[in-house]
């Protein structure tokens, strides 16, 4: 009896841990598209679409599910916000949750694309479609009716991605139905929000007039930076930090001293940049 109660009581610790540490985040319900047949494109139609989706910070894989119509559906729900909820607050491990989703019904073949470059984007839209474009093969699929799609590469799961519809077919008129949402680890979102807090402080230190050396150094508000050196005469640029790092984008020339964050005494330091030698590090202080 002891035994049973002990299991029980780790499957519910198992469940609210897993409840606990991901979050459901919708991005895209209940959408639908009619996209005309490619044979309509010169007279005005349309049967391709580019769907930019913001990702939230913390995500750690996302999924798209779609089915295809001839007709507008009536009810245009494709259930994945139901199914992930149900999914993620079980006892399922987040690399099965992909497996565990259903596959809805669609009527006519379509294609479906996540792309990577603005390069390929303005390819992929292009009427006559002479270049061929690249795209993100484990993320996309080609002449299917319907289905469900798991990305959980990490460079994928952030920022801005996008994904782009073709309706392949020279006859047919194709409504497309779509659904997207993101699965956000709490505990990586917690130390992105943790990471953003601790540069933001940083960045309120930084904002004012430092002199390292004998130069001069104005951090504006708007992360531009004013050089003034004696000997080597003005330089302007941006700065911004990430990752408690103070990184530097040069208009013209070079920075001749400049402000970095010391992994040793964790204090804003002076520095001349190396020239093939180690940086010489210089005492900073805030006018």
């Amino acid at each position: 009896m002891k035994t049973i109660i002990f299991l029980l009581l780790c499957s519910f610790i198992s469940q609210l841990t897993i409840a606990q540490q991901y979050t459901i985040v919708p991005i895209e319900l209940g959408s639908e598209y009619a996209l005309d047949a490619s044979s309509e494109i010169l007279i005005g139609g349309v049967s391709k679409l580019v769907l930019p989706l913001q990702l939230p910070k913390g995500t750690v894989r996302w999924y798209y599910k779609f089915a295809t119509s001839e007709k507008p559906r009536e009810n245009k729900s494709l259930r994945l916000l139901t199914e992930l909820a149900a999914v993620v607050t079980g006892q399922a491990a987040i690399s099965s949750i992909g497996k565990l989703l259903t596959k809805p019904a669609g009527e006519l073949p379509c294609n479906i694309y996540l792309l990577e470059t603005k390069e390929d984007i303005k390819k992929f839209k292009s009427k006559l479609a002479i270049s061929p474009f690249q795209y993100i093969a484990t993320a996309s699929r080609e002449q299917l009716k319907s289905g469900t799609i798991e990305i959980d590469q990490p460079i994928y799961c952030k920022g801005t991605q996008y994904l782009a519809i073709q309706n392949p077919s020279a006859l047919h008129k194709a409504h497309f139905a779509i659904e997207i949402a993101a699965v956000v680890s709490e505990e990586k979102l917690a130390k992105i929000q943790n990471q953003t807090a601790l540069d933001k402080e940083l960045e309120e230190k930084i904002i004012g007039s430092w002199k390292v050396g004998s130069t001069t150094i104005k951090y504006n508000e708007n992360h531009t930076y004013t050089s003034n050196s004696p000997k080597k005469g003005k330089f302007t640029g941006k700065w911004y930090i990430k990752n408690r790092n103070i990184y530097y984008i040069r208009d013209k020339g070079i920075l001749p001293k400049a402000l970095y964050v010391s992994y040793i005494t964790n204090k804003i330091m002076g520095y001349i940049p190396p020239k093939g030698d180690i940086a010489k590090p210089m005492r900073a202080i805030k006018q």
